[in-house]
């Protein structure tokens, strides 16, 4: 698999790792670092994926990002109180199955998919632009599904306050999504 073919699942991945940090605020890492080291040990591994359409390079690299995101928070453990790396795995196993359900449905054609997969580039590239509250909140509510009073408790802020973020941020993603 030639380097061009995983730069292009770059934003992809980011959304993905996003969502995965969002999931565990216990946890203190920098998305686009965990996305640039998938994209460097899926390289160096290149070989190993034996992928020949764009969505099994995406499954192969969603695994590639999951043992990245593992290690990373093994290597957190030495420094900060132990989180138990296999209730770790299990959520981020679990929330990695609801990922892929939303990014590759079983009952859709490979052109479905290929939009799909663009669609998700177009919002990671969305969401990047947003004030990094309105980030969160979005982020918080959509992809780890948290409830309202539960963001409010991690951004400490009110529950009016953190509706009003929400709202905000989808109004503006919906505003640069259209853009495009």
């Amino acid at each position: 698999m030639a380097e061009i073919h995983l730069d292009k699942f770059r934003s992809a991945l980011l959304l993905l790792a996003r969502a995965q940090v969002a999931r565990h605020p216990c946890v203190d890492l920098e998305p686009s670092d965990l996305v640039q080291q998938t994209l460097l040990e899926a390289h160096r591994d290149r070989q190993q994926c034996t992928g020949q359409t764009d969505e099994e390079r995406f499954a192969w690299l969603r695994k590639v990002l999951r043992h990245t995101l593992l290690d990373a928070w093994d290597k957190l453990r030495a420094d900060k109180r132990a989180v138990s790396r296999k209730a770790l795995e299990a959520d981020l196993t679990q929330s990695f199955i609801g990922l892929d359900e939303l990014l590759i449905a079983p009952d859709t054609s490979p052109t479905d998919r290929a939009m799909r997969n663009e669609q998700l580039a177009r919002l990671s590239e969305a969401l990047e632009q947003l004030p990094p509250q309105q980030q969160e909140a979005v982020l918080l509510k959509h992809f780890a599904g948290l409830t309202l009073k539960e963001i409010s408790q991690r951004l400490g802020c009110t529950p009016a306050a953190t509706a009003g973020l929400l709202f905000r941020g989808r109004q503006r993603l919906q505003e640069l999504l259209e853009e495009r």
